[in-house]
């Protein structure tokens, strides 16, 4: 197979069908479950098989002996195998199927390239009003915040590029009088565009793999080693994170707390009667204790978070930095604090001033000072929502001019 020859379109083929599915090993024995409304003949078929559900023995057991309706567990609600058996996965065992509804909810889907074309091209005809030279272009930060296999960020480096040898040609810079010294030079064009100017940002740690893989495959032909792209593609929710820009009252926002905090609404239905109540009234007293901006405890916080956010900023963005740990535990318990579960209550901070003490704590001696529990139950909840804090995670780029061309 020539792989410079593999177009995006095949790899967005691939992209789909790799998504289509999830594989997993089983860490304890796991029920197959549907819907009762959903026929064991239509699954058998082929059909349906989105509805069907993994859960682990002790919380079927659990849902089969309870009393109230609204959770009981039936027959109807059991999946079979081929002899007429409960389908049971033991531990240890490997799991393939259908993704289903995790992948609606990442949001996974690939761009045709006749939609990424006309997007783009648009998109690119506003941003040479401003940036006409050579120089112009070669420091533009093209942007995809949803990337999936980066159909889109492909499509701008082609288009960037074409642009840039247009200008080379035309002031004469290099030789490039044959088509084949032509196309070299733009696969050169394309690997330091690749190199240099392109960042994402996607929810599923597959499709950031793809867009590496995609992105080189559009300069395999420059005879350079694959881009490394140093931390400029990342698995992340580019619409779930704090923020570090100053609200009205002058203080970052996740230093407040906000009405959206466990606002479930009929989410609550979710939860059984014990845990809605414990979710409620821990809510409640978090929310009434709310302390005004102007209170000398925010302001002393205000001023730690800014400088250690300049630190951070002036040594360059790094995962083992003492600073970006710091930062980023604090802007996940901000978030965290808007997915909160009944048995993650009492790990948290239950009033607004022992969450700003405890970030205080943080910021200036360290994540230990959090305590265990607490540092689980966020790194559970991180790991599952993946926030994604834009000043930490691209700070060098929103602390100058931001990105130039944002796609998706």
């Amino acid at each position: 197979m020539s792989y410079a020859n593999l177009g995006i379109n095949q790899l967005g083929a691939v992209y789909e069908g790799l998504l289509s599915y999830t594989g997993f090993f089983a860490q304890e024995e796991l029920h197959a479950l549907k819907p009762a409304s959903v026929k064991q003949s239509d699954i058998e078929a082929g059909k349906e098989l989105d509805q069907v559900y993994l859960a682990p023995r002790s919380l079927v057991e659990k849902y089969r002996k309870t009393t109230e309706k609204k959770y009981k567990l039936t027959d109807d609600n059991t999946v079979l195998d081929e002899s007429g058996n409960p389908k049971v996965y033991k531990k240890g065992s490997f799991i393939y199927r259908l993704a289903g509804r995790d992948r609606q909810k990442l949001a996974s889907y690939y761009t045709p390239e006749s939609l990424t074309k006309c997007t783009v091209k648009y998109s690119l005809k506003v941003l040479f009003e401003t940036k006409k030279t050579l120089e112009d272009l070669w420091s533009v930060k093209i942007l995809e915040p949803a990337m999936g296999s980066g159909a889109f960020l492909n499509e701008a480096v082609n288009q960037i590029s074409d642009r840039i040898l247009e200008l080379e040609v035309q002031q004469n810079i290099g030789v490039l009088r044959t088509p084949k010294e032509k196309q070299k030079r733009l696969v050169d064009i394309k690997y330091q565009l690749i190199s240099n100017n392109v960042y994402g940002v996607d929810l599923n740690p597959t499709a950031i793999e793809l867009a590496r893989f995609s992105l080189w495959l559009n300069c395999i032909g420059a005879g350079k080693a694959p881009p490394s792209f140093d931390g400029k593609l990342k698995v992340g929710n580019s619409l779930i994170g704090a923020r570090f820009r100053n609200n009205a009252d002058g203080v970052y926002p996740w230093l407040m707390l906000d009405e959206g905090m466990m606002n479930f609404g009929k989410r609550f239905r979710e939860y059984t009667p014990e845990g809605a109540e414990t979710i409620s009234g821990f809510r409640t007293a978090l929310l009434v204790s709310q302390l005004l901006t102007s209170d000398k405890t925010v302001q002393e916080i205000q001023q730690i978070a800014e400088n250690a956010l300049k630190q951070l900023h002036s040594r360059g963005r790094s995962d083992k930095d003492e600073f970006c740990g710091r930062l980023k535990f604090c802007a996940d318990l901000w978030c965290a604090l808007f997915f909160v579960t009944p048995e993650m209550t009492r790990a948290f901070p239950c009033s607004h001033f022992e969450y700003l003490e405890l970030i205080k704590r943080v910021l200036q001696n360290g994540i230990a000072e959090a305590g265990n529990e607490l540092a689980g139950a966020l790194s559970d909840v991180s790991l599952r929502e993946r926030f994604f804090h834009w000043e930490i995670e691209f700070g060098d780029i929103l602390a100058t001019e931001g990105f130039d061309l944002v796609l998706g």
